[in-house]
């Protein structure tokens, strides 16, 4: 089969390679459908991700179980089913406390498309820990959604409790940014403000009509913010960042008002800078905390999906999502790159 495979930075292509076995007693072998391509890919390519070298890559994907391992409990063959990648132990002091995310003996269980092959090849071999049966009548492109939903309500989760009077900022509007808009929306937060630099991604947003959502340039929220200056009431109450860019960070910090939050969720470098006063962090009760990964979010992650679907929110033209066959990797990791796109999904051939 032609998998795409990551041999060492900016270096990888379609090879030809074995279809996997099943081996190990827990093991389910999928017949991919279609994968998805994340932000979180490309930064493996670009070596910020330590990455096995030849691995598969690809961690988001719907398919068809085709062989079980015979101490398979949950799963049966011809059971369509999603990707969970990050693996886990269960069992050592952070699993224990329900941060599987932080899990010390990832080693033993590594997370696929990084450590383990991945998802952008026609066949997957996956620990039945990793797979989601999908037993819903969501379409197979909805389903790639999951895992990229499952992180973002582990980020809702992490800025709770969310009133519905809370001012929000979202700062980028690529895909995951997108996503938060709209469930935040769907749940009924009145006062969604989305940030972003690119005209046609606010572009995208303002065509969605959604309650309480508007969308500004980084350059007009500081001037808000600059008219505002002495007013100890005028800012937001919690701000999301979805790009990992430090500029936007500090704009997120920046425009919180007193009590306010801060969400990291988007992937910055290692050598990031970013300037907050621990004044205003104790004299305003600022709250700063990060967000990364899903752990235990895929079953919440399911039922929003389902709920957004249902309201039509979800659709490819809606979320500017481009399919390519597998053999088009390249042109799709282009179009991601330009932000041309909002999202690619790859078909294997």
């Amino acid at each position: 089969m032609q998998a795409l495979r990551f041999h060492d930075t900016d270096n990888v292509s379609l090879d030809q390679v074995p279809v996997p076995e099943v081996t190990d007693p827990t093991d389910v072998l999928i017949k991919v459908n279609i994968a998805g391509v994340c932000g979180t890919d490309l930064h493996i390519i670009q070596g910020h991700f330590e990455t096995k070298p030849h691995v598969i890559i690809g961690h988001e994907a719907v398919g068809t179980v085709v062989k079980l391992g015979d101490q398979v409990k949950h799963l049966k063959v011809g059971d369509r089913v999603a990707l969970d990648p990050h693996g886990h132990c269960g069992s050592c002091f952070y699993c224990a406390k329900g941060c599987m995310h932080f899990c010390v003996n990832k080693a033993q269980h590594p997370s696929m498309g990084m450590k383990r092959d991945g998802a952008f090849a026609p066949y997957i071999l996956a620990p039945e820990a990793h797979v989601e049966a999908l037993r819903t009548a969501v379409s197979d492109e909805q389903g790639i959604l999951l895992e990229p939903f499952s992180c973002i309500l582990h980020a809702v989760n992490r800025a709770e409790p969310i009133a519905e009077g809370d001012k929000v900022v979202v700062l980028g509007a690529g895909i995951i940014g997108l996503l938060a808009t709209i469930y935040l929306s769907h749940r009924g937060v009145k006062s969604v403000t989305v940030v972003e630099l690119v005209d046609h991604r606010r572009e995208t947003v303002d065509s969605l009509k959604l309650p309480g959502v508007q969308t500004t340039s980084p350059n007009d929220m500081q001037a808000d913010r600059d008219k505002a200056e002495g007013d100890p009431t005028w800012g937001y109450d919690l701000a999301f960042d979805f790009t990992g860019a430090a500029p936007a960070i500090q704009l997120g910090f920046d425009v919180l008002r007193k009590r306010g939050k801060l969400v990291l969720f988007g992937v910055m470098r290692k050598d990031a800078k970013v300037h907050f006063s621990p004044h205003d962090i104790l004299y305003k009760e600022i709250t700063v905390t990060g967000a990364f990964t899903n752990p235990g979010t895929m079953n919440q992650a399911v039922k929003v999906v389902e709920e957004l679907s249902k309201a039509n929110l979800l659709t490819m033209e809606v979320l500017d999502i481009k399919k390519f066959p597998l053999s088009r990797w390249q042109e799709a990791l282009e179009a991601l790159k330009a932000g041309s796109i909002a999202k690619a999904m790859l078909i294997p051939e």
